[in-house]
This record gives C-alpha cells, structure tokens and sequence, in this order.
C-alpha cells in the first residue's frame, strides 16, 4: 500500500510516530485558492493570542467600547438628574396651583 516499513513487535508510541512522519500535510481549498491567486497564506500557532493581529484588534475594540459605555452613563445620570428635577418641578406646580379650577379644560379636545 504506502510502504510504510514497521515491526511488527513496535509499540504503540513507536508506531504514532511512523505515522507523525508518514502522514501528509493537510491541504485546504482556501490555501490553494489565495495561492492561485497570488496570496501567502500564513498560518499562526493556536493558542497564542499574542501572535494573532485580530486578538489586538478586539483589545482596541473593547477599550473603545468601555469608553462610549462610560459617556453613555455620564450622560444618562444627567439626564435622570433632569428628568427627576422638572418631575418634582412639576409637581409643585401643580399642588401650588390646586387652588385653581381643576374642571379647566381649555385647550383640550374630545376624542
């Protein structure tokens, strides 16, 4: 078949590695397909995310996230701090004024 000569008294550890140095490397179609078309492929080791660009990329990602999310909240508190400050505003206006008539309805149509 392959001609991969082996004894047949070797042990499993022995024989993994015959295989390790008789097994082809594994070809993608997305390789072959930037070589035709004059790209490099480069692959990176797994597991180290300090070679992998993408890894820096998500990192300024997230830090410019964490900042807009900082200002969204800054802004938020200061328009809660509004809202509750004309609600209250409102509020004693409206006991100020309920001397008045409550029956006014001037201005307001039926449905």
């Amino acid at each position: 078949m392959n001609a991969i000569t082996f004894e047949e008294d070797m042990t499993k550890a022995e024989l993994l590695e015959i295989v390790k140095r008789n097994k082809p490397e594994p070809t993608y179609i997305a390789d072959r397909f930037l070589h035709e078309h004059g790209h490099t492929v480069l692959r990176l080791p797994p597991y180290h995310c300090d070679l992998s660009p993408i890894e820096y990329v998500w990192g300024l990602v997230k830090q410019k996230l964490q900042k807009l999310e900082a200002e969204y909240r800054e802004k938020d508190e200061l328009i809660e701090e509004e809202v509750v400050r004309f609600v209250i505003n409102l509020s004693e206006d409206s006991s100020s004024n309920s001397s008045e008539s409550d029956s006014d309805m001037s201005g307001i149509c039926p449905l």
